[in-house]
């Protein structure tokens, strides 16, 4: 048996396994990259969504974090609520719902389809 790929293990994860965080307050400055550094340091982070502005071309001032578990993404709440990233105000981090994850991922499915 070969190991399975990244992509593939993700695959196998069921919605309920995977927890999702919304943090908000973010500063423009802050990155996608350095939400993953920031982040990783709690467990398997799965995915970021870090939506942008696209007249302003910048970063929307929020995003979500998705974890392998839900233990990684309680330390991770637990741990960085209200803190400050160095710029900006303190942040915000909150677990929510898939069901709320999900449809923001449907919102983003519609706008990009809407945008063709």
């Amino acid at each position: 048996h070969y190991p399975l790929k990244r992509k593939e293990q993700l695959k196998n994860l069921s919605v309920d396994e995977q927890v999702t965080l919304r943090i908000d307050d973010l500063h423009k400055d802050i990155s996608k990259e350095q939400l993953d550094q920031i982040f990783s340091q709690f467990g398997e982070v799965t995915s970021i969504y870090y939506p942008m502005d696209l007249k302003a071309r910048m970063p929307k001032g929020f995003a979500f974090v998705r974890y392998a578990n839900q233990r990684s993404a309680e330390r991770a709440a637990e741990a960085m609520n209200d803190t400050n990233l160095g710029v900006g105000r303190n942040i915000q981090v909150n677990i929510i719902s898939a069901k709320t994850y999900l449809s923001q991922d449907e919102t983003r499915s519609m706008r990009v389809a809407n945008f063709a």
